[in-house]
């Protein structure tokens, strides 16, 4: 069972991540208290072009070089009183959260247990979980087993979910998941194309695109048939975009600074710079 938060960065109590920070680092008190103490200005265009301001009084500014550390130093005994409370339940129960992403693994019977006190944690710090964007994955044959005071919201999957940005689940839904990714890639390097700035694009590329597929490459076995699909089909995609020369450019300093699978990479970087040759010799 993966549970969501809503809008947890901005909704966390400011006062209870301050207090926090009193008694965990103290040291850092007076430098965060200039930037938290009082309410932040958030800028942003109308359509008009005028500038107007919303004050920020609650959570952490996404943006703010500290702010995963400050939300973090407020979540951690969170978690660990949620777990405190689930362990019983079951001794093979396991808890995974990467900042905001809780990830349940239980049997289903005791699921509609463990979204209750992950509800009544989050409140502690005025985070409400969202039934609706809150997922679970269990088999068919033990779906019968989910029990009836579960709420009716939570979304019930039996062939795979969406969670930390990989796929979990049957060959055809991983199939399906990765098929979405390349065409997200595809349309990504295209929207790219039409940015006038060509550091702008490199970073783009460099830390979005790169960063993403590394982490798809990473998170599914190699061993899945979908996955070596999904690289034969990626390592052609750029074909279609390696003629303009800021591709060719970043992409070339990209495979060699930051290469998230060498074969792929290798491959992407032999055929652009093979066109380069041809077209310079």
């Amino acid at each position: 069972m993966a549970v969501d938060g809503e809008n947890i960065f901005n909704a966390a109590k400011r006062q209870a991540i301050l207090d926090r920070l009193y008694t965990t680092f103290p040291q850092l008190a007076i430098f965060v208290e200039t930037w938290y103490l009082d309410p932040s200005p958030l800028w942003y265009y109308l359509n008009d072009h005028v500038v107007a301001i919303i004050w920020s009084r609650e959570g952490i500014q996404q943006g703010d070089v500290i702010a995963t550390f400050l939300f973090s130093n407020i979540y951690a005994p969170i978690l660990e009183n949620i777990y405190r409370r689930t362990s019983p339940l079951c001794s093979t129960m396991q808890l995974f959260a990467i900042l905001d992403d809780i990830t349940f693994t239980a049997p289903v019977h005791l699921l509609s247990a463990i979204f209750v006190i992950c509800t009544e944690e989050l409140s502690t710090i005025n985070i409400r979980t969202v039934p609706r964007k809150s997922h679970i994955l269990t088999s068919p044959e033990d779906r019968h087993l989910l029990p009836d005071d579960l709420d009716p919201q939570i979304q019930i999957h039996t062939d795979g979910i969406s969670i930390l940005g990989t796929a979990i689940g049957s060959d055809d839904f991983v199939a399906e998941f990765l098929n979405a990714k390349l065409q997200q890639t595809e349309a990504l390097l295209i929207k790219v194309n039409r940015i006038p700035s060509l550091q702008s694009r490199y970073q783009i590329l460099k830390l979005s695109i790169n960063s993403r597929l590394r982490h798809l490459l990473r998170s599914l076995s190699s061993s899945r048939p979908q996955l070596a699909t999904f690289v034969s089909r990626l390592i052609n995609s750029p074909r279609d975009f390696s003629c303009r020369p800021f591709i060719f450019k970043n992409l070339r300093m990209l495979f060699r600074f930051s290469s998230p699978c060498p074969l792929l990479m290798q491959e992407w970087g032999y055929y652009l710079f093979n066109t380069w040759l041809q077209r310079h010799t």
